[in-house]
């Protein structure tokens, strides 16, 4: 599976078929002999010269007045043009009807970058039925010019099968092909194929080369993805400095996950010095972009900082915002710290709120302790149920405080009726892992039942415990 993929199609479809104006480079060379030669030219000549002029120097009003004369003359760069302003709405009101059909008469022109453009409409059903077939055949006909876009787009079209059958060895040719020419995420999607062996024959040496390129176009993913490769030392030496500066130069530029991965570093002293405040400072630029472990890390450093005034409340906080967006540690630190009224007052409410949704993603801690909650707190009979729903799923994960309490509930017949055995086995599993109040359980139980019932219970055990938990009571 090539994770950047999963991410990177809607990241990279908005890179590639933004319909934005021809690059300035290219406008400045049309503009530079128009100047010199608008005397002899005809009215749309001269219009689309000014027009391109117009729009170099920022004039849209002017630009678009100039550019419809000579699309309507048939001008396809013009129409080109014209179709971006009504697409976004520059020197005119936006109408993305008229976008694309501007972008449709240019195109039948063999218009490499209006046919780009068209099919970026189709694909994205802007102004147009979406019709990613259609999309397909458009950016063929640009690709075949050698638009770097274009081949891009085509590379995503067959990589994810939109319009098409997923094919990754014709994403691998068309990456290539606007790789070659320089397209940063082109050569970032051709070294993750290259990394997992999709399309293409495996090769580290080729992913590694294609990363780096992307990374020295500024692809600022690319930057990030060596930064790890070298931090993690899987597929090269591993080399801290390398990965240091990577990571600085991905974060410096706003990359999340590089920032909280610096705060990491800075935090644990590898490969920098060990410094907080750059750990906090990497980390909140992190969090403040949404990241969720980096609020989870700084909530945790704002925890551990008694000294500020303040960050108690500051720890709070990026908690609750870290749980909200899905971390199960900061979800399991909170249940703990309501239920105990560790630092805060004791809210048994909030407790079972942030337990429960820690409980949901299988943590085993939160799954123990919203079982106790419930056993606690409640003679209710579907309570007591699910809190030995609970204590099982914690128990297999190697829970010994569950495993005792599963112990209990057979012991005093909570849910069922009483059932020693089932009480000694799961006393003996916990006093397997260490867990002293299983031993005295246990030596209350075998004054109480029969050597059958303790061989039997001790059976259960030793093959729960074998075969890891897969086959317990």
């Amino acid at each position: 599976m090539i994770r950047q993929f999963s991410q990177g199609f809607s990241f990279g479809l908005r890179k590639c078929i933004s319909s934005t104006l021809l690059p300035v480079a290219l406008l400045l060379g049309t503009t530079q002999f128009a100047m010199s030669q608008t005397g002899n030219l005809s009215k749309p000549q001269s219009d689309f010269i000014i027009g391109r002029e117009a729009l170099v120097s920022g004039d849209l009003s002017a630009a678009f007045k100039h550019l419809k004369i000579a699309a309507e003359e048939g001008n396809p760069i013009a129409q080109s043009d014209l179709g971006s302003l009504y697409h976004e709405g520059k020197g005119v009101e936006k109408n993305l009807t008229e976008a694309a059909g501007w972008f449709l008469k240019a195109a039948l022109q063999g218009d490499a970058y209006a046919q780009k453009k068209l099919g970026n409409a189709y694909s994205l059903g802007e102004g147009i039925e979406k019709d990613l077939v259609k999309a397909h055949d458009w950016y063929l006909k640009a690709a075949l010019q050698g638009l770097t876009f274009a081949q891009t787009n085509l590379g995503i079209v067959y990589l994810n099968g939109e319009g098409v059958a997923v094919n990754h060895a014709e994403a691998a040719k068309w990456f290539e092909l606007a790789a070659l020419q320089g397209h940063d995420f082109a050569q970032f999607n051709l070294a993750a194929l290259y990394l997992e062996g999709s399309g293409v024959e495996r090769d580290i040496g080729k992913a590694l080369f294609w990363y780096h390129e992307a990374a020295k176009n500024n692809f600022v993913e690319a930057q990030y993805k060596i930064a790890m490769i070298n931090l993690e030392g899987s597929l090269v030496d591993r080399n801290i400095a390398v990965a240091v500066d990577w990571l600085k130069t991905a974060a410096a530029k706003g990359h999340a996950n590089a920032q909280r991965t610096l705060g990491q570093l800075y935090q644990d002293g590898i490969g920098v010095e060990l410094n907080m405040a750059e750990a906090s400072g990497w980390y909140r630029k992190s969090a403040e972009q949404g990241n969720p472990l980096a609020a989870y890390y700084l909530g945790e450093i704002f925890l551990k900082d008694k000294s500020a005034s303040g960050s108690l409340d500051e720890a709070i906080s990026w908690l609750e915002r870290a749980g909200n967006l899905g971390v199960t540690q900061a979800q399991s630190k909170l249940g703990y710290m309501n239920s105990s009224g560790e630092g805060i007052s004791r809210n048994l409410e909030k407790a079972i709120y942030w337990y429960e949704w820690a409980a949901k993603s299988g943590d085993a801690f939160s799954q123990n302790n919203l079982a106790a909650l419930y056993i606690r707190n409640t003679n209710d009979i579907a309570s007591i149920r699910q809190a030995k729903k609970l204590y099982e799923s914690a128990a297999v994960q190697g829970v010994a405080q569950s495993q005792f309490s599963l112990g209990d509930i057979h012991e005093r017949g909570l849910v069922e009726a009483k059932n020693l055995t089932l009480a000694y086995a799961w006393y003996m599993i916990a006093a397997k892992a260490g867990y002293q109040p299983a031993e005295i359980k246990i030596s209350k139980l075998q004054s109480e039942m029969n050597s059958d019932d303790i061989s039997n219970a001790i059976k259960l055990a030793v093959t729960c415990l074998e075969q890891h938990y897969a086959d317990c009571m």
